[in-house]
């Protein structure tokens, strides 16, 4: 069994600090769309509200 901890900071209604025990990140969300970078590189998210469905494409960076 593993500890995780994560923190999600809202600075701005659309701009999110994320703290982990891995790192950090900066997130930008407007509607169903995001972007995502941090030290280990970024990503770009939608999603379809409701469904469960969703999409991620990693932009830049290393692979974890």
């Amino acid at each position: 069994m593993s500890i995780q901890y994560r923190r999600r900071i809202r600075l701005l209604p659309f701009l999110w600090l994320n703290l982990s025990k891995g790192g950090w990140s900066v997130s930008v969300k407007l509607g169903p769309f995001s972007y995502t970078t941090g030290p280990k590189g970024a990503s770009f998210s939608a999603s379809a509200r409701g469904t469960g469905l969703s999409y991620r494409k990693r932009i830049r960076g290393k692979r974890p």
